[in-house]
C-alpha cells in the first residue's frame, strides 16, 4: 500500500477506512483474476481469522446503539448532530448528540 506524506503523518496504514478500502480492492483483484470462487475462498479465510480474534467481533458504541435501534424499529434510524468540533483537521474529536423517535437520547 502506498500512502502519501500526509497520509503518512496522519498514520493513515492504521485507519479503519484506509484498511478498509485496501481490502475491497485485494478482494476485487482477486476476484478480477482468479474468479468469484478464489475471491470468496479469500473472504471466508480472512473472515475466519477475524472470527477466531474475540478483539475484533466487539462492535463500538455506535454500532451497539444502531443495532439496539434496529431491533427496536428498524423503520427508524437515528439522527447524529454534530454539536461541536475540536483539534486540528487530520484528527479532530467531535461531540455527538443522538436524536431518535424526536427525542435526543443522548
Amino acid at each position: 500500500m502506498r500512502l502519501g506524506k500526509g497520509e503518512l503523518a496522519a498514520k493513515g496504514y492504521d485507519k479503519d477506512n484506509v484498511l478498509g478500502d485496501l481490502t475491497e480492492a485485494i478482494i476485487g483483484a482477486i476476484c478480477l483474476d482468479g474468479g468469484l470462487e478464489e475471491a470468496r475462498k479469500f473472504v471466508f479465510r480472512i473472515l475466519k481469522e477475524a472470527m477466531d480474534n474475540e478483539n475484533l467481533l466487539k462492535p463500538d458504541f455506535k454500532s451497539c446503539l444502531q443495532i439496539e435501534v434496529q431491533n427496536t424499529d428498524y423503520r427508524r434510524n437515528p439522527e447524529y448532530i454534530t454539536m461541536s468540533k475540536d483539534g486540528p483537521d487530520h484528527a479532530p474529536t467531535f461531540e455527538v448528540a443522538v436524536k431518535w423517535a424526536g427525542e435526543i437520547k443522548g
